[in-house]
């Protein structure tokens, strides 16, 4: 989960490097997108992008179940 930018973040990095060892599993990478976001205080922002504690929960639900 990133605190910031998907590109070119820790995330980014971490796939990278699975990549370059041939990791054949799924890595799913939470941050935001590269799009501009608005003011508002750190809920507001976190809530908008999906990055908030019951949309993280809901996202690893998802993925769970696939």
């Amino acid at each position: 989960i990133e605190d910031g930018q998907k590109i070119g973040g820790f995330g980014n990095s971490i796939v990278e490097y699975f990549n370059e060892k041939q990791y054949n599993k799924s890595i799913y990478v939470m941050g935001f997108e590269d799009k501009f976001i608005e003011h508002g205080t750190v809920t507001e922002l976190l809530k908008d992008n999906e990055l908030d504690p019951q949309s993280i929960a809901l996202q690893i639900q998802l993925l769970l179940t696939k």
